[in-house]
C-alpha cells in the first residue's frame, strides 16, 4: 500500500528531517495524489491552511514572490517530468506576516520501483532567522553565495562569478555623508535587481562595497557576463542619480571561470576577490577575466591565499605574531616593540608577510583578524610589565578597521577585557588608512587621544599624504620608511629631506622613529646629524616570537648595564 510505502520514504529520510531547527521547515509531497504534508513549524510561519495540503503545487507558487516564480515552476516541472532528481533553489516566500523572506529550497524525488516520479521530500532554510540577508541592501550575502556556488559544483554545473567593487565610495561617503552612502549603495542593489539580467537568487552584496552575480554557464556566456559588467558599470558612471541628482560612481570588475578552481568554491571566491584587487589596482575599466588561459596566478598561491582568507574564519589557525624590538634613540634602552602578522601552515610552510598582509588589508574581513592582533598583542605586552612596566605596545591599524563604525567601541572593549593601560599601546596608521578622509581620520585621532593611547604615522617619507597628514593630525610620533635612511650617509639628497620632515616633527613636539636601521654606522650617523627619539632595525633585532623576545629583552638589558 502507498501509505506503508510513505512510512519507509520516511524512515529513509529520517536524515534529512533531523537536523531540522529554528529557520528550517520540513515537507514531503504525493506528486500523483497532489497532497503534501508539511512540518507545523512550516504551517506557523508562512501560514499555511494546515500540516496536510491537497494541490500544494498551486497554493506554493502562490507564496513564492513574483519575479521568482518562472524559474521556480520550471525547476519543478523538470523534476515531476523525471528529467532531474535534485531541487536547489534561492527564491523569497511570503511569510504569515505578509512579508517575503529569501528561503533555499532543498528536495529530493523519490521513484517507485518502475522508476516514476512518486515523492518529492526535503527541507526549506529561511535565510532571514540567519546572516543571509544584507540589511543595508535586502539582498542576499556572501554566506548564501557560497552555499549557492557549492550547490552548482556539486550537480557538476560550471559558472562564471562576476564580482563588481566602487573605486570611490570613500568620495562619495566624505561628500555624501554615511547615511546617504548607504542610501546610494540600496539605490545600486535595486538597479542590479532589476538589470543584470540574472534572477534575483543569483545577485549578492559580499563584504563592504562588493556585489556579486553568479551566471550558470548553462544559460550564460562569458559575452553575456561581460556586457552585462559593460552596462553596469556606463551606467553607474554616466547615468546614475540620487533625488535627481547625477552621481559618478566608478567601478572595477572581475570575472572568474569557475574551471579554475573547480574542487573548492572558497578559492573561486577569494581568487575573485584578488582579481578585483587586481583591476583597482590597474585603474581598468574593462572586465579583468580569471579562467584557464589567464589563471592569474599559479596554482598554489591561489590555494594559500584562500587558505589564509579562510583561517580568519577558522580560530584564526596558522596566524602569529613576531615582536620587532624599539629603543630609546638616546639612552639605547628598550621602549616597546612593534607587532608585526605572519601566517603559516603544514602545507604551506612560511608564507611571507609581503604576499598576503597587502592583499588582506584590502579585505573587510581584515576586520576580525585586526582586533585579534591587537588582543594578542597586548596579551603578550602584559607579560613584560612586571621588569618594563612602561614597555609600548606598538600595533598597525588597517583601513578595514578604522572604516567601521563600531571599532572605538570594539577597540575599548578589548582594552577594558584585558584590564590593558591605555598608556601602554601605541597605534599606527599603516599607508591605506590614508585613504580615509580628513574629517574621520581627525575624530579617530581625537578618540585615541582622549583614551590615551600613543599614536604613529608610519612610512613618513613615501607619499605627499603621509607628510600632509604629519602637519594635519593630532598625532604622537611620525615614522620614516627605512627607504629613506638606506644609503644616506652617502646621499645629500636624503641627508637634506630627511632634516627637512625630522626638524618638522620636532618642531610640533612629535617624537621620530626610524625604521631599518642595520649597522651601527647608520645608527651612529642618524644620531650625529637628527633629533631623532628612537629607533627600529636588524641591527638591534629582526622580529622575534614572543618567547625569543622575552630572552632577547634579558640579554640585551644585561649587556646594556655592563656598558653603563
Amino acid at each position: 500500500m502507498k501509505s506503508e510505502r510513505l512510512m519507509a520514504h520516511f524512515e529513509n529520510l529520517f536524515q534529512i528531517f533531523s537536523g531540522t531547527s529554528d529557520g528550517h521547515y520540513c515537507y514531503i509531497a504525493d506528486i500523483a495524489e497532489d497532497v503534501s504534508y508539511w512540518s507545523r513549524e512550516a504551517v506557523d510561519f508562512f501560514g499555511l491552511p494546515d500540516t496536510r495540503i491537497k494541490n500544494f503545487g498551486t497554493l506554493w507558487v502562490d507564496h513564492i514572490e513574483p519575479p521568482y516564480r518562472e524559474a521556480y515552476i520550471k525547476d519543478i516541472q523538470a523534476l515531476f517530468e523525471g528529467k532531474k532528481d535534485v531541487h536547489e533553489m534561492v527564491y523569497r516566500a511570503k511569510s504569515a506576516k505578509g512579508n517575503y523572506v529569501t528561503c533555499t529550497c532543498r528536495g529530493h524525488v523519490l521513484r517507485d520501483d518502475a522508476g516514476n516520479p512518486e515523492f518529492f521530500a526535503g527541507t526549506i532554510v529561511n535565510h532571514e532567522t540567519e546572516d543571509h540577508i544584507d540589511p543595508t541592501t535586502g539582498i542576499q550575502t556572501r554566506v548564501t553565495l557560497l552555499e549557492q556556488m557549492k550547490i552548482l559544483s556539486d550537480i557538476h554545473q560550471d559558472y562564471y562569478l562576476l564580482m563588481i567593487g566602487i573605486r570611490n565610495f570613500f568620495d562619495i561617503n566624505s561628500a555624501y555623508g554615511y547615511l546617504e552612502g548607504n542610501r546610494i549603495i540600496r539605490s545600486i542593489a535595486e538597479y542590479l535587481i532589476l538589470n543584470s539580467n540574472i534572477p534575483p537568487f543569483c545577485l549578492f552584496r559580499c563584504e563592504g562595497t562588493r556585489f556579486a552575480m553568479l551566471y550558470p554557464k548553462e544559460g550564460y556566456s562569458y559575452e553575456d557576463v561581460e556586457t552585462a559588467y559593460n552596462d553596469i558599470r556606463d551606467y553607474l558612471q554616466q547615468r546614475f542619480e540620487l533625488d535627481g541628482k547625477h552621481i559618478s560612481i566608478n567601478v572595477s570588475g572581475a570575472c572568474v571561470d569557475s574551471t579554475v578552481q573547480s574542487n573548492s568554491v572558497n578559492a573561486i571566491y577569494n581568487l575573485s576577490l584578488f582579481a578585483l584587487s587586481k583591476a583597482k589596482e590597474e585603474n581598468r575599466s574593462d572586465l579583468y577575466l580569471i579562467d584557464r588561459g589567464n589563471p592569474g596566478m599559479d596554482e598554489r598561491r591561489i590555494k594559500a591565499l584562500s587558505a589564509i582568507r579562510n583561517s580568519i574564519g577558522g580560530d584564526f589557525e596558522g596566524f602569529y605574531l613576531v615582536y620587532q624590538p624599539i629603543v630609546d634613540a638616546h639612552t639605547q634602552r628598550i621602549t616597546g616593540a612593534e607587532a608585526l602578522l605572519r601566517w603559516k601552515s603544514e602545507e604551506f610552510g612560511l608564507v611571507p608577510p609581503n604576499d598576503f598582509i597587502p592583499w588582506l588589508e584590502r579585505d573587510p574581513i581584515f576586520y576580525e583578524l585586526g582586533n585579534w592582533i591587537l588582543r594578542q598583542a597586548m596579551t603578550d605586552a602584559k607579560k613584560l610589565f612586571d621588569t618594563h612596566p612602561d614597555f609600548i605596545m606598538n600595533v598597525n591599524l588597517a583601513y578595514p578597521q578604522l572604516q567601521r563604525s563600531d571599532f572605538k567601541t570594539d577597540l575599548s572593549r578589548i582594552v577594558e577585557e584585558l584590564e590593558y593601560p591605555a598608556k601602554n599601546l601605541k597605534l599606527e596608521l599603516t599607508e591605506r588608512c590614508k585613504l580615509l578622509n580628513m574629517s574621520l581620520l581627525m575624530e579617530l585621532m581625537i578618540f585615541f587621544n582622549t583614551c590615551g593611547f600613543q599614536t604613529a604615522l608610519d612610512d613618513v617619507g613615501t607619499g605627499y599624504s603621509a607628510l600632509n597628514l604629519m602637519t594635519d593630525l593630532p598625532i604622537t610620533q611620525i615614522k620614516i620608511d627605512r627607504s629613506y635612511i638606506l644609503n644616506v650617509e652617502n646621499d645629500p639628497a636624503k641627508q637634506s629631506l630627511l632634516k627637512a620632515i625630522v626638524g618638522c616633527a620636532s618642531e610640533l613636539g612629535k617624537g621620530v622613529c626610524v625604521e631599518g636601521v642595520e649597522n651601527a654606522q647608520m645608527r651612529d650617523y642618524l644620531l650625529a646629524h637628527y633629533p631623532i627619539t628612537n629607533i627600529q632595525g636588524y641591527y638591534y633585532s629582526k622580529p622575534l616570537p614572543f618567547d625569543e623576545l622575552v630572552e632577547w629583552i634579558r640579554f640585551y638589558d644585561r649587556n646594556l648595564e655592563k656598558d653603563y
